[in-house]
């Protein structure tokens, strides 16, 4: 299953790179999060990629952490 998650990231890594040459991010709207408690604006779509990278990439550090404890057992 970690490899199916990769495969995914990798795959909607590509369709954004290629959805951002088309144009598609450029009616970007601001909107609010917030992340461990902690709000954030995002004015621009920039801002709301690293934001997103920063989110996926903690997915992905629990499903790597939680493979390695499932392998231990």
């Amino acid at each position: 299953e970690l490899a199916l998650m990769k495969n995914l990231l990798l795959q909607t890594t590509e369709q954004t790179i290629e959805d951002y040459h088309k144009g598609v991010f450029k009616g970007f709207k601001t909107f609010s999060a917030t992340y461990d408690e902690v709000p954030y604006q995002f004015t621009k779509w920039e801002e709301s990629f690293q934001y997103n990278n920063i989110h996926e990439a903690r997915h992905y550090g629990f499903m790597v952490a939680l493979n390695q404890v499932l392998k231990n057992k």
